[in-house]
Protein backbone atom coordinates (compact mmCIF):
# COMPACT_ATOMS: atom_id res chain seq x y z
CA UNK A 1 0.00 0.00 0.00
CA UNK A 2 1.54 3.66 -1.45
CA UNK A 3 1.46 6.44 1.53
CA UNK A 4 2.42 10.15 1.19
CA UNK A 5 5.15 11.34 3.40
CA UNK A 6 5.03 14.71 4.66
CA UNK A 7 7.80 16.58 7.24
CA UNK A 8 6.90 19.27 9.46
CA UNK A 9 8.80 22.64 8.88
CA UNK A 10 10.74 21.96 12.08
CA UNK A 11 11.41 18.35 10.49
CA UNK A 12 13.02 19.98 6.93
CA UNK A 13 15.02 22.70 8.78
CA UNK A 14 16.48 20.25 11.33
CA UNK A 15 17.39 18.19 8.49
CA UNK A 16 19.28 21.28 6.87
CA UNK A 17 21.14 21.93 9.87
CA UNK A 18 22.29 18.55 10.34
CA UNK A 19 23.34 18.39 6.84
CA UNK A 20 25.24 21.80 6.92
CA UNK A 21 26.99 21.02 10.40
CA UNK A 22 27.59 17.12 9.07
CA UNK A 23 31.29 16.21 8.25
CA UNK A 24 29.77 13.53 6.08
CA UNK A 25 26.92 15.02 3.88
CA UNK A 26 26.20 12.41 1.61
CA UNK A 27 25.55 9.90 4.38
CA UNK A 28 22.96 12.42 5.82
CA UNK A 29 20.89 13.11 2.82
CA UNK A 30 20.96 8.59 1.83
CA UNK A 31 20.01 8.36 5.18
CA UNK A 32 16.93 10.61 4.84
CA UNK A 33 16.33 9.64 1.23
CA UNK A 34 16.03 6.28 2.28
CA UNK A 35 13.64 7.06 5.12
CA UNK A 36 11.42 8.86 2.78
CA UNK A 37 11.53 6.32 0.52
CA UNK A 38 10.63 3.39 3.15
CA UNK A 39 7.78 5.52 4.49
CA UNK A 40 6.11 5.27 1.41
CA UNK A 41 5.45 1.41 0.94
CA UNK A 42 3.47 -0.13 3.89
CA UNK A 43 5.47 1.79 6.85
CA UNK A 44 4.03 -0.06 9.44
CA UNK A 45 6.14 -3.00 8.20
CA UNK A 46 8.91 -1.13 8.15
CA UNK A 47 8.52 1.05 11.76
CA UNK A 48 9.10 0.46 15.29
CA UNK A 49 6.36 1.72 17.79
CA UNK A 50 6.54 4.52 19.91
CA UNK A 51 3.97 5.14 22.61
CA UNK A 52 1.67 7.08 20.29
CA UNK A 53 4.56 7.46 17.08
CA UNK A 54 6.60 5.46 15.43
CA UNK A 55 10.37 5.14 14.28
CA UNK A 56 12.62 4.48 11.56
CA UNK A 57 16.67 4.35 11.97
CA UNK A 58 19.32 4.25 9.68
CA UNK A 59 22.16 5.75 10.75
CA UNK A 60 23.15 8.79 11.05
CA UNK A 61 19.20 9.04 11.58
CA UNK A 62 15.93 8.24 13.30
CA UNK A 63 12.85 9.91 12.52
CA UNK A 64 9.93 9.84 14.17
CA UNK A 65 6.26 9.98 12.86
CA UNK A 66 2.65 9.57 12.75
CA UNK A 67 1.06 7.29 10.38
CA UNK A 68 -2.39 7.51 9.53
CA UNK A 69 -3.42 4.21 7.71
CA UNK A 70 -7.31 5.86 6.84
CA UNK A 71 -5.59 8.33 5.33
CA UNK A 72 -2.65 6.86 3.85
CA UNK A 73 -0.33 9.51 4.88
CA UNK A 74 3.08 9.50 7.02
CA UNK A 75 3.86 12.99 9.01
CA UNK A 76 7.54 13.00 10.03
CA UNK A 77 7.55 14.92 13.11
CA UNK A 78 10.54 14.91 14.24
CA UNK A 79 14.46 13.80 13.12
CA UNK A 80 17.60 13.33 15.24
CA UNK A 81 21.25 12.64 14.57
CA UNK A 82 22.65 9.42 16.10
CA UNK A 83 26.05 9.38 16.77
CA UNK A 84 27.35 5.68 17.32
CA UNK A 85 30.62 6.18 19.52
Amino acid sequence: MKFTVVALESVDATLATLYIVSPERQTVSDAADWIEFQLKTNPLSKVTPVDDLYFLRRDPLVALCRISVDDRLVTIVEVHRIDEE
